[in-house]
């Protein structure tokens, strides 16, 4: 996957990096997949990997899909009326209260009958519908309200080599900015 290239694409520059990996793959059964409950065990699951990974020494943790994830998903369910904001407000409190933290956000996007066409077909979860819910709702309102440094890239007419590179030079430039703002706060 993209991310796995990344990770080695940034290790080849001499970085330390972490990879959390996506929890969908692994919700148990007794959970309905595209389920609050689901996600709850997502988002317990993506904070354990993560707390791992951010106590180890990293220059950069990659997070396929981690926090900001369960808390677009989260948006998403608040919105449906699947559960309370007040809920969903406890999610972003815990990441909060654990010292996890999303620096910077890369999503890439395309439009829905490309995401059609690459997942070969509607799936049950990810049908037409959800696509366009998810893109109006996380895509278009829920991004634009968290305040973390954010680019948005759709792939439609990208190659996997062109998103790569595209990737691996706003990591970079993001690492930079980071390492430059936390030198300003040492000298303070």
């Amino acid at each position: 996957t993209s991310v796995k290239m990344l990770r080695r694409s940034l290790e080849e520059k001499g970085y330390k990096v972490g990879l959390v990996r996506e929890s969908a793959e692994i919700v148990p059964d007794m959970f309905k997949t595209g389920s609050s409950k689901g996600n709850i065990w997502m988002t317990l699951k993506t904070a354990q990997k993560l707390y791992k990974e951010i106590n180890n020494v990293r220059d950069i943790v990659l997070v396929d899909r981690g926090i900001v994830d369960s808390l677009a998903w989260n948006y998403l369910y608040a919105k449906r009326g699947e559960f309370s904001e007040e809920k969903s407000k406890c999610v972003e409190n815990f990441f909060e209260a654990i010292g996890v933290k999303t620096d910077f956000i890369v999503a890439l996007t395309i439009p829905t009958e490309e995401s059609i066409r690459r997942r070969g077909g509607e799936g049950h979860v990810v049908n037409r519908k959800f696509i366009e819910e998810f893109n109006r709702e996380i895509i278009g309102n829920f991004l634009k309200s968290v305040e973390i440094d954010k680019v948005l890239l759709n792939t439609e007419s990208k190659t996997p080599a062109e998103v790569h590179d595209w990737l691996l030079g706003a990591i970079e430039e993001s690492y930079a900015k980071f390492k430059e703002n936390s030198a300003s706060k040492e000298e303070e």
